[in-house]
């Protein structure tokens, strides 16, 4: 029996490997760092080893944030999920516009991935930045002591 068109049949589908959809396993993290000035002062860039496939769980965000520099305070987090099927790619690249990847994160809770083609997995991310604390906020963190205007309760006021 001649089975050598099984084998080239497989040499073809191999060059198409990169466009099938496959589990995020794994997913570039940037912590952005905004000075006062409003310019971004350092960019740290690591990689996130996902325990669930497409869930980045609220234990590592937690994990991450704890490592973040002290003197800068969490104000934004987003995730960029290229989330294209085989069919949309070459769409995608004729009308971009039409497509948005980016999804803004309000709270720090499990976040739900897409899974993504291959070819586009490097490019997923969670962005997070995170702007210097200036002095007029470290003065709204102090704890503030009420004063009260009545009469001490000592022996000579008494009665």
């Amino acid at each position: 029996m001649d089975t050598k068109w099984i084998d080239q049949y497989n040499i073809e589908a191999e060059k198409y490997d990169m466009f099938y959809e496959e589990p995020i396993r794994n997913i570039n993290v940037y912590l952005v760092y905004v000075n006062k000035e409003k310019e971004i002062s350092e960019i740290k860039q690591s990689t996130l080893y996902l325990n669930n496939l497409n869930v980045i769980e609220k234990d590592d965000l937690v994990k991450i944030l704890s490592e973040r520099d002290k003197k800068f305070k969490l104000t934004s987090m987003f995730t960029y999920n290229i989330d294209l099927n085989a069919d949309n790619v070459k769409d995608f690249f004729f009308n971009t516009e039409k497509y948005d990847f980016v999804k803004n994160h309000t709270q720090i809770n499990d976040i739900q991935l897409q899974p993504s083609i291959s070819f586009f997995q490097e490019l997923n991310g969670l962005y997070l930045l995170c702007n210097e604390i200036t002095k007029d906020e470290k003065k709204r963190n102090t704890k503030r002591v009420m004063m009260s205007f009545a009469k001490p309760k000592t022996r000579k006021n008494r009665k």
